[in-house]
């Protein structure tokens, strides 16, 4: 446990700066004399004493003011910048005042005047001086830190009131709370936030005076949150604990003082008290259902036979004076019969749907009916309505009928012969009553009684009121007395009635206040519908406390248990999770998580329980328990125990201390966890029966398509020519013709491609206008059957051969892409046939109003029934192409939906059209197209569009798309243009381009875009208008989805929505909104297991089906047969892209001259530096006489990084100089081969000039630098490297596969391979641009515009093919072709990076 105590005291580092080597010796002399074991550095420049400053952590620094050339007091600012925490003395000749001040406001702590007769003295007495205040700051800074996080980790608010009640400080939180920000709040007085009715009881409670017992603790007040300037203020129930602050004399300072917001648990509490009554009183009516229909029952026959009775006798005695009283008994038998029945009805009354509700409004409503019907005009009301009434929660017709029938009741009684009644009617807040005679309409567990509207009638007549037997005995109906007191006591209200002897009347009804911020009837059922949505309005968490076992088993614990139910806060590999504490003892702890995907059992645990003044630091291991319940289709909850390491007897009482002060309740306890799953291949395999987008099988990495065409090997024009049965961007296969034989073929052949129009093409090939194409054989194969002749060839072919084409010229690439471009439009002409494929794909092209054409593909199942299955409009985000989402629609498509994807125009993929030209309107065109396509193509289906990012703002506005489809899925929709700009540009980018300004082409959200064009064209069709998006949303005709996901599991850059906006579209969307939170990305992969994944898209196919059916995954058979279909169109959609943006040997070289000029810039961001030294880590160990290999080192940051750890090893004696590191550095680029030798010279030459007389010699390593053709050409022998980094070299590769067995090839065995590679969505200036803010600069204008635009081609070139980017299940596959250690995976620089270790066996095989 650590707590409140002094800092050890550290060594004494003093950096010494003058150039004077006598002045240097006599205060080094001088210091180590008086402070002994101190340890001084000396600089003879300034700039070495900047440089100097940055390395270590210094007490005091002592400058010379005649250092050259700043004269040593400009540069007193920037060693203050570089070390805050050192005491600066500076020694000068002058000794005037000027001097003085102008050093002292330069930064300078000490001024000593060096012919001073006392030099020594003073310095020795300024140095101990300023080691003593340094103490002290940095203790009081440590303190205040400390203080700072205590309140961080709070979840109240925490405010400072000054003596006169105006708030010098409040926390972040305010802003949840109340509304307000801290800003606002600041210099205000208290009040503020007061209601008129609570000034009193307010008063000296936010501003407590007491200190100690005596002060305020947990007292409930109602505050006033913020709200807009036309609507009312919005009250608040907040927890008050407040203690006065007094200084050392006892003079009242301020008040320090924490709320706490009621909201919730009040929330909590009136549903529980809600269902409560609500059982009570079904429970009474249940009751007086069977008496009433027991008396109806008893009633029914004496009542029939009064009836006939009396019917005979009024015939018999028609002439009698008796017949007026017959007619009486007639009469009130039938009332009694009618009111048997209206007592029935009153018992089985419909439950009343409660609202807020105006008392006045409800009263004027009361008094026009009555005036309308034929008695109401004698009656005489005279009204006198309060202002600032306060609502009432309740049901308007009921509270209408109240005042009628206690209106009725008034009238009546008060009147008088002749003499028509006034009645006054009037309406009074009033304030919460004392206890004793309100004490019955209060809870008892409210420490705030409630407030009441009250209305109260009096009868005026001067008359006395009910002296006659004939007013007794008017028309009075009993059932409106029980009813109006069943309307009273439903509202929880109270009535009273009041006969005054001499005369007049009282009716007073006390309703409660309303308390409820929602305004939402508590009895509103959610709509019928098969999805599981998370509601909008509520928002409450009932924990349930673990239960016992059902049978007893001997308690094999060491300690006892604690059982609890506390909130926890996981952070399990990046990602941030809640659960719950189940019981904890000194041993261990049993914890419960809600989706918690990958498997964290026997994984290391860190564990901090906090207390708001210490905490303790745990450290365990995590044991998964068994799930007791069946298998589900989502992520179910987890349960598992922490095993506490153990610690010292001292840790185990701290730890038994604080629980024993959390179960009685005088601690306030938070438990925070940190759980680092370790990275292990088979978590990133697809769990059996779940489908991959990478099939094992496959050691491909181009697409294979049927182009016959005819090859001659170059110096042999007199041999038949060979058939290349099918061609590829990486090779081909070719078949022989019968006198050719595999031995008689070379390793490296030169092939010529014979022109398919000659005569004769045995006779005929191109006259030596094209050069040999050169390929390496890679495979021979005799087929076991003769197969039959080509129509082409003269002769049958006996064998094939496999071969890649080895560093083709750019003509040659050209025309190869030429060759496959017109085949690989049509699916047809795949040479990799899919046996029994679940999915078929058809591609097609409609055009949109501009005339430009869409490109889209349909997916659908191979075997549909007759009905058409659901159909899923999928319409990729800004910067993503279909292609993205192959692996995702084929996983529906096995799901049964079937889906349509497709590439927007103006933008990147397939379609037409400049992808910087692209405007929301051009969006909105193409959606339109492909909708109408849809329904054309598919009549009947029901069509389910999702849409992502500024797609889901479009789908909002166009009403007569809602008419067309069943429901709209938007996965983190901008609906917010202004906001989504100014949250990732930290600048108000749209009011900029209303005010004028212009940023031309730029990187806007993360590639290339016309930003003018863009801007203009979302302003004139209303994208930017806030009112616009309200009204698209009150008429929305059709349901609408929300998927939202966590922090982290975003696909895109664009930032989400905030909640605030999503719960102002539910809300106005109504029971056509709602909203699903995802546990993982559709794409990226990052830390999320292909099992969660799947989960994921299984739900949002559910999601497209209809509600009567359910989406099921594919099973085991057939999720093999989809994980080959998937991984073919990956392969073959990806190569369309490549040929479309094909860029070849030359634009690859230019994009990675691009990447290298973007190092110094990288250098600058600290999760660069953390990526590099995460390269260096894993190579570990690095010991002497190892050769390393860094292939591309134009990234030139791991070369430098390696020669300063390398010198600080050798400098603390862990490094021989015998025994010297061999670093071989390659690159294909001479410019960035020069760049990373003149850099790393430079650093080391800067090192060894670091640690000059402090190492026994230079860095122990030896340089040579190659200039290599290609990374799949490696030109080194055999088993050369002991260790081999390639620092982002693959993804700039040709050949990644070939790459990396060439890597393998040049590694000896038992050696490492470090490999880091881009990911599919990696977005560098997603790092970069907050990097720009925190320094002030323009991300338009100058440099940072320029190395915005590379970053944004980077991102383009990722989408389009022309780089290879990798997630960890294809990287893993790639690897575990080459070797049979399992590779280690795991990501870096914010996810943008993926790193990978893998090994050689040390065995021959």
């Amino acid at each position: 446990m650590k707590s409140s105590m002094s800092l050890p005291e550290p060594t004494l580092n003093i950096l010494l700066i003058n150039e004077r080597p006598d002045e240097i010796k006599l205060v080094t002399s001088s210091l180590r004399g008086f402070f002994t074991g101190c340890r001084i550095e000396a600089g003879y420049s300034s700039e070495e004493a900047l440089l100097f400053s940055q390395q270590n952590e210094w007490h005091i620094i002592l400058l010379d003011q005649d250092l050259a050339p700043e004269r040593g007091l400009d540069i007193l600012a920037r060693l203050r910048r570089n070390a805050p925490y050192a005491a600066i003395l500076l020694q000068t000749n002058d000794s005037d005042s000027h001097t003085a001040v102008q050093a002292l406001q330069n930064g300078a702590d000490f001024l000593l005047f060096k012919r001073s007769p006392g030099f020594v003295s003073e310095l020795l007495f300024s140095v101990q001086e300023a080691v003593e205040k340094r103490d002290l700051q940095m203790k009081l800074d440590h303190t205040f830190q400390r203080h700072q996080r205590v309140i961080e980790t709070l979840s109240d608010l925490v405010y400072e009131l000054d003596r006169e009640g105006r708030f010098v400080y409040v926390g972040a939180s305010v802003t949840a709370v109340l509304g307000y920000t801290p800003e606002e709040l600041a210099g205000q007085h208290y009040s503020i936030l007061l209601p008129p009715l609570q000034e009193s009881s307010g008063r000296f409670r936010l501003n407590e005076r007491r200190a100690g017992n005596r002060s305020v603790r947990r007292l409930e007040l109602t505050l006033y949150r913020k709200s807009a300037s036309d609507e009312p203020p919005t009250p608040i129930a907040v927890e008050i604990t407040a203690k006065g602050l007094f200084n050392s004399t006892h003079r009242y300072l301020g008040t320090v003082g924490i709320l706490r917001d009621l909201s919730q648990q009040k929330a909590q509490q009136d549903r529980l008290a809600e269902l409560e009554s609500r059982l009570q009183e079904t429970n009474r009516q249940l009751t007086l259902s069977r008496e009433a229909a027991l008396v109806s029952r008893q009633l029914q026959q004496p009542l029939t036979t009064l009836l006939q009775d009396s019917q005979r006798l009024l015939s018999s005695i028609q002439d009698s004076k008796i017949e007026q009283h017959v007619e009486t008994m007639v009469e009130k038998a039938s009332r009694a019969s009618q009111l048997g029945h209206q007592l029935v009805q009153a018992i089985h009354a419909p439950s009343l749907q409660f609202a807020p509700l105006s008392l006045n409004d409800i009263i004027q409503m009361a008094l026009h009916t009555i005036r309308q019907e034929p008695e109401g005009a004698e009656v005489l009301v005279t009204t006198r309505f309060a202002e600032h009434l306060p609502r009432v929660q309740g049901a308007a017709d009921a509270l209408e009928h109240l005042v009628r029938i206690l209106l009725g009741y008034a009238h009546r009684q008060a009147t008088d012969s002749g003499t028509p009644p006034t009645l006054l009617l009037e309406t009074a807040p009033l304030p919460a009553p004392e206890r004793g005679a309100m004490a019955r309409h209060t809870p008892p567990d409210s420490s705030v009684p409630q407030s009441y509207a009250s209305f109260t009638i009096r009868g005026t007549s001067g008359h006395r009121l009910g002296a006659s037997r004939e007013q007794l005995d008017s028309p009075t109906s009993p059932e409106e007395f029980f009813r109006a007191h069943q309307i009273v006591q439903a509202h929880g209200g109270a009535i009273e009635i009041e006969h005054a002897p001499e005369g007049g009347m009282t009716i007073t009804v006390r309703i409660p206040a309303s308390t409820d911020l929602a305004y939402a009837a508590s009895t509103d059922q959610a709509p019928e519908s098969s999805i599981v949505t998370i509601p909008h309005r509520t928002r409450s968490t009932i924990h349930t406390p673990a239960q016992p076992p059902a049978q007893h088993q001997s308690d094999r614990r060491r300690s006892e248990r604690k059982l609890f139910s506390l909130p926890v806060q996981l952070s399990i590999g990046g990602t941030a999770l809640r659960g719950l504490l189940r019981n904890i003892s000194t041993g261990g702890a049993l914890l419960t998580v809600h989706d918690l995907a990958p498997s964290i059992h026997l994984q290391p645990a860190y564990v901090v329980i906090k207390t708001p003044v210490s905490f303790l630091e745990l450290q365990g291991v995590v044991h998964e328990r068994p799930a007791t319940s069946a298998d589900l289709p989502f992520q179910a909850i987890t349960h598992f125990v922490i095993a506490f390491s153990p610690g010292s007897e001292r840790d185990r009482n701290v730890l038994r201390s604080l629980l024993e002060g959390l179960q009685d309740g005088s601690t306030v306890v938070t438990f925070e966890g940190l759980i680092l799953p370790l990275s292990s291949p088979t978590d990133r395999h697809p769990a059996d029966g779940l489908p991959s987008t990478t099939s094992p099988a496959d050691r491909r990495e181009a697409i294979r398509l049927h182009v016959p065409c005819l090859i001659r090997q170059a110096g042999t024009s007199t041999r038949p020519p060979w058939l290349a049965l099918n061609l590829s961007l990486d090779g081909a296969c070719i078949e022989l013709p019968d006198d050719s034989e595999p031995s008689k073929i070379h390793q490296i052949i030169h092939l010529v491609l014979i022109e398919p129009n000659t005569p004769s093409p045995i006779d005929s090939q191109l006259e030596g206008s094209e050069e040999p194409w050169p390929a390496r054989i890679v495979w021979t194969r005799r087929p076991p059957t003769r197969p039959t002749g080509s129509p082409m060839l003269p002769e049958t072919v006996r064998c094939r051969l496999g071969i890649r084409f080895e560093e083709l010229s750019p003509a040659q690439e050209h025309r190869l892409r030429s060759l496959l471009a017109p085949r690989i439009r049509a699916p047809q002409d795949l040479a990799e046939s899919v046996a029994n494929s679940p999915v078929r794909t058809t591609t097609h092209t409609v055009r949109n109003p501009a005339g430009l054409t869409i490109a889209l593909s349909h997916d659908v199942p191979s075997h549909t029934h007759s009905e058409p299955p659901p159909l899923m409009l999928l319409c990729p985000g800004y910067g993503v192409t279909q292609q993205a989402f192959v692996g995702f629609a084929y996983a529906l498509v096995g799901s049964g939906v079937q889906v349509i994807r497709y590439d927007h125009s103006r933008h990147i993929g397939l379609s037409g059209g400049d992808a910087a030209q692209t405007t929301l309107t051009s969006l909105e065109d193409d959606l339109d197209a492909v909708l109408s396509f849809a329904q054309k193509e598919c009549p009947g289906a029901s069509i389910t569009i999702l849409a992502h990012d500024l797609l889901g703002r479009i789908t909002l506005r166009r009403q007569d798309w809602h008419r067309r489809i069943r429901r709209l899925l938007l996965l983190n929709p901008t609906l917010d243009l202004q906001h989504c700009l100014t949250s990732l540009h930290q600048r108000d980018i749209l009011q900029e381009h209303l005010a004028g300004v212009r940023l031309g082409l730029g990187n806007l959200l993360g590639i290339p875009l016309d930003i003018d064009h863009f801007l203009a064209d979302a302003v004139a069709a209303h994208y930017t208008d806030l009112k616009a998006l309200q009204e698209d949303l009150t008429h929305c005709e059709t349901d609408v989805v929300l998927l939202t996901a966590g922090p982290g599991t975003t696909d895109s850059q664009i930032p989400n929505p905030t909640p605030a906006l999503l719960d102002d579209v539910l809300h106005r969307l109504g029971a056509r909104g709602s909203r699903v939170l995802l546990s993982s990305p559709l794409l990226t992969a990052d830390t999320v297991t292909p099992t969660a994944r799947h989960a994921t898209w299984q739900r949002i196919a559910q999601l497209c089906s209809k509600p009567d059916t359910f989406a099921h995954p594919p099973s085991t058979l057939a999720a093999h047969d989809l994980s080959r279909a998937t991984s073919v169109r990956v392969r073959f959609e990806r190569d369309q892209l490549r040929i479309k943006y094909a860029t070849g040997i030359g634009g690859r070289e230019r994009l990675w001259a691009a990447h290298i000029d973007l190092t110094r810039t990288l250098d600058e961001l600290p999760a660069h530096w953390q990526y590099v030294d995460q390269l260096y880590q894993l190579l570990q160990p690095l010991d002497g006489g190892l050769t390393l290999l860094d292939v591309g080192c134009g990234m030139h940051s791991f070369s430098r990084l390696l020669l300063l750890n390398l010198s600080y090893r050798l400098r603390a004696h862990t490094w021989h100089h015998n025994q010297p590191l061999h670093y071989v550095g390659m690159d294909v680029s001479f410019a960035a081969l020069q760049d990373a030798q003149s850099a790393t010279h430079d650093a080391l030459t800067h090192v060894d000039q670091l640690f000059s007389g402090r190492i026994s010699g230079p860095t122990p390593v030896t340089q040579q630098w190659v200039l290599g053709r290609s990374l799949e050409t490696l030109p080194f022998a055999d088993q050369s490297f002991d260790r081999i980094v390639a620092n982002l070299s693959l993804t700039f590769s040709r050949s990644p596969l070939h790459a990396l067995r060439e890597l393998f090839r040049v590694l000896r065995p038992g050696g490492k391979l470090v490999i880091s590679a881009l990911t599919p969505f990696a977005d560098l200036a997603a790092l970069y641009r907050p990097a720009l803010q925190e320094q002030g600069v323009d991300a338009f204008t100058g440099e940072a515009r320029l190395i915005l635009n590379r970053m944004a081609q980077s991102c383009v070139a990722l989408r389009v093919g022309q780089l290879h980017a990798f997630q960890e299940e294809a990287l893993s596959a790639r690897l575990s072709q080459l070797t049979t250690i399992p590779p280690r995976l795991v990501r870096t620089f914010s996810g943008q990076i993926l790193l990978a270790v893998a090994e050689k066996p040390d065995s021959a095989g």
